[in-house]
């Protein structure tokens, strides 16, 4: 039997208040690969488990996401962000701790002025770095994917 890996989100997912519907998602820990979600207890922030919790949440008035990262992978970030600034409901967004580098990227899919940030929290932007070995055209092929990036 397929185990259903949204079954502890969805517990908190989802908040009736006298408004209407809240659909709650919350995002702590680094961004991942879809790819990576294999390896996981299925609650890593990929944007396939992103796309899964938005599909969970059904006809929502507003949606309410809550973002604790330190950031990850770029791609799989805008991927996050595109998904949620493409929902049909609106979105706010709440900084509980940090936001920063991809994070402080997907924070942007709040609607205006719909960006909660206590004083006591971060949020942090960079440019974008990475890791690489090869010759000289596997290098050039990094430095071209990150000016892109920029």
């Amino acid at each position: 039997m397929k185990k259903n890996r949204l079954a502890p989100m969805l517990a908190f997912a989802r908040v009736n208040d006298a408004a209407g519907t809240i659909g709650k998602i919350t995002l702590e820990g680094e961004i991942l690969p879809s790819e990576w979600s294999l390896w996981s207890d299925g609650t890593a922030n990929t944007p396939q488990l992103m796309r899964e919790q938005l599909a969970a949440l059904g006809d929502v008035e507003r949606i309410q996401l809550h973002i604790n990262s330190p950031g990850g992978s770029v791609t799989d970030g805008i991927a996050i962000m595109n998904a949620l600034a493409q929902h049909a409901a609106p979105v706010s967004v709440y900084v509980d701790g940090v936001a920063a580098s991809i994070a402080s990227v997907i924070v942007m899919a709040a609607d205006p002025g719909e960006i909660h940030m206590p004083t006591n929290t971060l949020l942090f932007a960079h440019l974008p770095w990475t890791y690489t070995m090869g010759n000289s055209e596997e290098l050039l092929k990094d430095v071209e994917r990150l000016q892109k990036m920029e």
